[in-house]
């Protein structure tokens, strides 16, 4: 309205927001802001690289990431190229991306399925489920996907319950569930701690071979170095 815009077509089916609209054409005076006129100003970032620079940096990130090198007569980018060549290694999975889990089954046995079906991970959304409809959807889950397929768990935290994330760990530990997802986490809980080292081995050459992998999912990236910053610390205390 500032900008002397005085007709809205609302797109799609309701009036809801053309009813909005109109109350704040009648409540609301029009904001107006005056604006510096800009010089445009061609930086080098603004200037798009050639050709031969996309292939040498494409070539660096390649490399980077242990990927073999791509063939000269092609330059395109594929899902296969994008993200962690390490996280697929670990996960055995075709790309570098998960489904995550949601409340109450939304990300249900059969979306994880059929992900593990074309060599993808998903988690099972476990949040506000009892440990039993849990078991059920773990075991009719392992039935369905197919041999050397991913598939994955959710937990949701449950603060002030630590009885009740026990009670998950101890259902998924007993299911045998290699993959959790680790939701709404501000740090690494004890119950995390036991999951993540039930089932690590040493090898014959010295390496730690590890049972169960947890991902955390986080709604901010803040979060992210407190996780990471607590399991260190977990670390330095376990080699202690």
């Amino acid at each position: 309205m500032g900008k002397g815009v005085s007709e809205f077509e609302e797109v799609g089916p309701g009036k809801v927001l053309a009813g909005i609209i109109q109350k704040i054409k009648k409540e609301a005076s029009p904001l107006v802001v005056e604006e510096e006129p800009r010089e445009e100003k061609k930086t080098p970032s603004s200037v798009p690289p050639s050709k031969e620079e996309g292939r040498e940096a494409h070539a660096a990130v390649r490399a980077a990431d242990g990927c073999p090198p791509a063939k000269a007569e092609s330059f395109e980018v594929t899902p296969d190229l994008l993200g962690s060549e390490e996280y697929r290694k670990d996960y055995g999975i075709k790309y570098a991306y998960c489904a995550g889990g949601m409340y109450r089954g939304i990300a249900s046995e059969d979306m994880v399925v059929r992900l593990a079906g074309s060599n993808l991970l998903g988690y099972f959304g476990t949040g506000g489920l009892t440990p039993d409809r849990i078991e059920t959807a773990i075991r009719n889950i392992q039935s369905r996907v197919p041999d050397g397929g991913q598939y994955g768990v959710n937990i949701v935290n449950p603060y002030n319950r630590p009885e009740l994330e026990e009670a998950v760990i101890d259902l998924f530990l007993k299911c045998g569930a290699r993959n959790m997802e680790a939701a709404a986490y501000m740090a690494v809980s004890p119950a995390l701690v036991r999951y993540r080292l039930n089932g690590l081995k040493r090898t014959p050459e010295g390496s730690v071979r590890i049972k169960n992998r947890i991902q955390a999912k986080i709604s901010r990236p803040g979060a992210g170095p407190h996780i990471l910053e607590s399991a260190a610390a977990t670390d330095r205390e376990l080699l202690a």
